[in-house]
């Protein structure tokens, strides 16, 4: 398992790849927060839905970076994402600013 606590696109995304690498044997915990809330994610499969087994099991979840594309994709307004706290080069380094 990868317990992701990581502030920028570029880290999730060398995780997204690495777990893609694994074949679903590799799960992934994205955690990430903004000022006010913050969003715990758990995956590690490249599917839509949920995999169960024979069984009733669930075998397989989508990636985080499939329910939440913009934890690995730059984005426009710069402010880094899902997950970034603070704002600024403070944020990115996970420095609150009281």
């Amino acid at each position: 398992m990868v317990v992701g606590c990581v502030d920028n696109v570029e880290a999730r995304a060398a995780i997204e790849a690495t777990c893609l690498g694994w074949s679903g044997r590799l799960w992934w915990l994205d955690c990430g927060n903004h000022d006010m809330s913050g969003q715990v994610i758990l995956g590690n499969k490249d599917l839509e839905g949920a995999e169960v087994s024979p069984l009733g099991f669930c075998v397989g979840l989508p990636l985080p970076s499939l329910r939440e594309p913009d934890l690995v994709r730059n984005q426009e307004s710069g402010n880094g994402g899902i997950g970034e706290s603070g704002s600024g080069e403070a944020g990115k380094r996970g420095i609150r600013r009281g």
